[in-house]
């Protein structure tokens, strides 16, 4: 039931951006008539729990616009796990770009880093191995590193971590 009433209560907002919490609930009940007012608040409160809508301000509800992270996976990063996994087919690996947490950030910055993180018992091997076929990469750098080496640096930069 409850997905029922979601899926009706997003299409409410489909016109509006923002409803009255008396607009809201007389649409609910238009749609749902047997429900009482203590059942329909019930539900409200859930979907709020739940992100599926807001409460900006008192008695005002409109829909939740939570972006879905979905990032972008470039033919750059599929070839460098690729490699790494074809090399070392039994570790785990994680190759990722900080651009991808641009949207996220205050102050975005303009470096962009690709980073792999591996098993501790592979990051040696497996830097020595990208190091083969890649320039500017860094094996586990600390802060001084970075601000010495990697954030001058205006080429593309590889991070090998734990």
């Amino acid at each position: 039931m409850t997905n029922r009433i979601e899926n009706t209560i997003e299409g409410y907002f489909k016109s509006n951006t923002q409803l009255s919490r008396e607009k809201l609930v007389s649409l609910i009940n238009k749609d749902f008539p047997r429900l009482s007012l203590g059942t329909i608040t019930v539900y409200l409160s859930k979907l709020k729990k739940a992100g599926v809508i807001n409460n900006p301000a008192r008695g005002i509800y409109s829909i939740s616009n939570k972006q879905i992270f979905n990032p972008e996976i470039n033919q750059n990063l599929k070839k460098i796990y690729n490699k790494i996994q074809k090399d070392f087919p039994l570790i785990e690996i994680c190759v990722w770009n900080t651009n991808w947490l641009s949207d996220l950030m205050k102050y975005p910055t303009f470096r962009n880093f690709t980073i792999i993180e591996v098993d501790k018992e592979a990051e040696g091997q497996v830097f020595k191995a990208v190091n083969e076929w890649t320039k500017n990469v860094y094996f586990n750098p600390n802060e001084e590193i970075v601000e010495r080496y990697i954030s001058t640096n205006i080429e593309e930069v590889t991070i090998i971590k734990m």
